[in-house]
């Protein structure tokens, strides 16, 4: 049962600091940053258009090209578990974003909002150690070869409880998630002959909040 727990804490620490390295990372990369007033465009309503088309489609790169400042959103961040590959998918593939409403001008540009769906990960994971502590009893009972179950310290072999976790995982993603729904907004602002885009602190926590739990 240690294997698992310790399984369990690697998989949500992981998800977590790669949350708060984008955070960071964002946070740096525009602090500093310069706008002016300038007449709102069709360019910057598809600039904005394009970012989160890229967040959605989890092209990171081409979502740093689009934000000022161009800082580092994570694109390795994806865990190395195969359970945390299927967390981190299933959100990537649930994250969808909805214009909403007109465009605003502001002071420095002009602003788009839309409403985003998500994944809740919280969801996912409440459960996760009582669907993996079942599911251990059950396939150790149920194992013929208790070689395949014990190490030759009559220890659980690591790769058997990461196959338990997994398995809880995906019964976990079809039987417990829910969805979160919330409302961002992008900002744009004209600076260098371009248009760039300069996401709001809702649009961050749906990027990296979501991980951070």
């Amino acid at each position: 049962m240690k294997i698992l727990m310790r399984c369990l804490s690697i998989l949500f620490a992981l998800l977590a600091l790669g949350a708060a390295v984008f955070g960071i990372c964002l946070a740096i990369g525009n602090r500093d940053a310069d706008t002016v007033l300038v007449t709102p465009a069709p360019e910057a309503l598809a600039t904005a258009d394009r970012l989160v088309e890229a967040l959605s489609q989890g092209d990171y790169e081409a979502a740093e090209g689009l934000i000022l400042g161009s800082p580092d959103l994570g694109i390795d961040r994806e865990p190395e578990s195969e359970t945390g590959k299927l967390l981190w998918n299933a959100w990537q593939e649930s994250l969808t974003f909805t214009a909403t409403g007109d465009p605003v001008a502001t002071d420095s540009g002009i602003a788009r909002t839309y409403a985003v769906r998500y994944l809740d990960i919280g969801s996912v994971t409440a459960n996760l150690k009582e669907r993996s502590q079942t599911l251990l009893e059950k396939r150790v009972k149920a194992a013929k070869n208790m070689s395949e179950v014990y190490d030759k310290n009559h220890e659980y072999r690591e790769d058997f409880v990461m196959k338990i976790l997994y398995d809880a995982t995906v019964d976990a993603l079809k039987e417990d998630a829910q969805y979160t729904e919330t409302t961002v907004t992008v900002s744009l602002v004209f600076r260098e002959e371009k248009w760039w885009a300069l996401p709001d602190e809702n649009l961050l926590n749906v990027l990296s909040g979501s991980f951070a739990g």
